[in-house]
């Protein structure tokens, strides 16, 4: 069976899937990068795995290596497109060989740019209806999806993989964590003025702010302002395997993005890691990964005496946290992770042509609902 994966830079976001996927017996997997990963990601920390992985290869290199990318994706048995240039996948499209969209929601805002919506309608609307279908990395995908014509029955959730992590029983009392680049969309503003809140209600606990961005400067000096530099660290942009380590030394997490947040990974490792995390409903993997007052906490994006009610009730009792980053380490270890992904994709792509509607009942690739 040929399986190509084809979206931009390989991320750890995908590693742990592809990695997975590409051990199979009897499978030839490929991954097609159409970019390099740019200088922002790394020095935000992240790896470049295109020379670290034989499975990769990068169409942006050569006119030889984009030719022999066109015709993996012509020859395969499925595709997996993510973030992908029209002349790629052209023939594909229009073919009678499936073709699955790993896709994060397109309106992330009201409105869409002419070109976005240009490459949906011809990718889309005006492909074969029977053949494509949607692999949801946002809960909010399908909905716009069947916008532009997919079958709803033809959406599965899916997601981003990230690596779970391992060393976590050596967490610190009371330690709260915010993970990303400190942009308007991801509300770091949210977690400084939960720190506010919190020190004036006498609650003891520490935040560890990890990363950086437009907004650092301004974070920072709210953080002296608001006379909170003994409860707020700043650790600045970390590599993969030092936020991973951070995320494993806190006992809950914090994620604040607003609809503007396609999937949001960090979710996955605050959840592998045995955090209670506390997250905003408006991000695409709160929907699939947390299951409300279970296995973490939602709450209404923006609002901060939501955010603020149910972070305190985590600190005022270690028990609270402590079943709840439980279940959310079990649910990633056991039900949500790159492993059980590939397992259960190959699966679906042995059944589908004599069974076109098979799907899991629950978790990956189960039926995706279409959610506002």
């Amino acid at each position: 069976m040929k399986i190509v994966f084809l979206s931009n830079a390989l991320s750890h976001h995908q590693v742990p899937f592809c990695d997975a996927i590409s051990s199979f017996d009897g499978v030839d997997f490929t991954y097609v990068a159409t970019k390099p990963i740019t200088k922002e990601r790394l020095k935000m920390g992240y790896t470049d795995y295109h020379k670290q992985k034989d499975y990769v290869l990068t169409a942006y290199e050569s006119k030889g290596n984009y030719k022999r990318a066109k015709k993996l994706v012509a020859e395969a048995d499925a595709v997996i497109c993510g973030s992908v240039p029209l002349g790629i996948i052209l023939g594909r499209v229009f073919s009678k060989k499936p073709i699955f969209w790993g896709s994060e929601r397109i309106y992330k805002k009201e409105k869409i740019g002419f070109k976005n919506w240009l490459f949906r309608f011809v990718t889309i609307t005006l492909a074969s209806k029977k053949n494509t279908r949607l692999l949801a990395a946002s809960a909010y995908a399908p909905q716009d999806f069947i916008k532009f014509g997919l079958k709803a029955e033809n959406a599965y959730k899916w997601g981003y993989f990230p690596p779970i992590v391992e060393d976590y029983k050596g967490k610190t009392a009371q330690s709260i964590i915010w993970v990303g680049r400190f942009v308007s969309y991801k509300y770091p503003c949210l977690a400084i003025s939960l720190a506010e809140k919190l020190k004036a209600e006498n609650y003891d606990f520490s935040l560890t702010m990890v990363g950086g961005g437009a907004m650092d400067e301004e974070l920072r000096k709210s953080v002296e302002e608001k006379g909170l530099s003994d409860r707020v660290k700043f650790t600045g942009y970390l590599s993969n395997e030092e936020t991973r380590n951070s995320i494993g030394k806190s006992e809950i997490m914090i994620c604040t993005s607003d609809r503007q947040e396609g999937w949001g990974a960090v979710v996955n490792e605050g959840m592998s890691a045995g955090c209670a995390v506390v997250a905003s409903k408006a991000m695409g993997a709160t929907p699939f990964l947390i299951k409300d007052g279970e296995n973490g906490y939602l709450f209404e994006s923006g609002n901060e005496e939501e955010l603020y009610e149910k972070v305190s009730r985590l600190l005022a009792s270690k028990e609270l946290t402590l079943k709840i980053g439980s279940s959310a380490r079990e649910y990633i270890e056991k039900e949500y992770n790159g492993e059980v992904a590939a397992k259960r994709l190959i699966k679906l792509l042995s059944e589908i042509n004599g069974n076109p509607d098979f799907k899991f009942e629950d978790g990956i690739l189960s039926a995706a609902p279409s959610l506002k």
